[in-house]
């Protein structure tokens, strides 16, 4: 295959560091219909909808915790990425920024892969 020897030495350091990731880990299945009144409030900022199924996840684990626990939410994409869904929840207007707006106007550039992580792997080393 393609792993290098480096990728043979730290293969045990990741496999140990993924082990701990998913033990710290936890789940919770949400869906952001009808949810305006649980995110929102007059302090509420706009997310992009994954941000607020996970700000909701959050609030949720928090409910079940000590109040010694402290919960993130770290959003990824600008709620503007889904301007037409993130208006219709919130009574704020959605600026786009320039960086992406001109994003948005470019042409969408997909490769079609395969679901097997070792096709995957393999695409990004040749690219």
């Amino acid at each position: 295959g393609h792993e290098s020897p480096v990728d043979q030495t730290r293969r045990p350091l990741v496999s140990a560091a993924i082990t701990s990731a998913r033990d710290s880990v936890v789940s919770f299945g949400k869906k952001l219909e009808g949810r305006r009144d649980r995110i929102g409030g007059t302090d509420a900022r706009a997310i992009a909808p994954h941000g607020a199924v996970g700000y909701l996840g959050v609030k949720e684990y928090l409910k079940k915790q000590s109040s010694q626990v402290q919960g993130r939410v770290l959003e990824t994409a600008h709620p503007a990425k889904f301007i037409d869904v993130v208006q219709q929840l919130v009574s704020q207007n959605i600026e786009i920024p320039e960086r992406l707006s001109s994003c948005m106007k470019k042409e969408k550039e997909a490769i079609l892969l395969s679901k097997e992580y070792k096709e995957f792997k393999q695409y990004l080393y040749e690219n």
